[in-house]
């Protein structure tokens, strides 16, 4: 491991909380209209 890893695992633990919080605000907000996503949500939790 050198010394460009630790900049990349910023940048990548910052990407995946944006795109965590990104598909969760997506999925509240089709969860409000539909049944359907509170029974997806888990298994795209579980999978991610």
């Amino acid at each position: 491991m050198g010394i460009t890893s630790l900049p990349q695992l910023v940048i990548s633990m910052m990407l995946f909380l944006i795109l965590f919080f990104g598909i969760g605000f997506l999925l509240n907000m089709v969860l409000r209209s539909t049944w359907m996503m509170a029974v997806l949500y888990p298994i795209i939790v579980v999978w991610m």
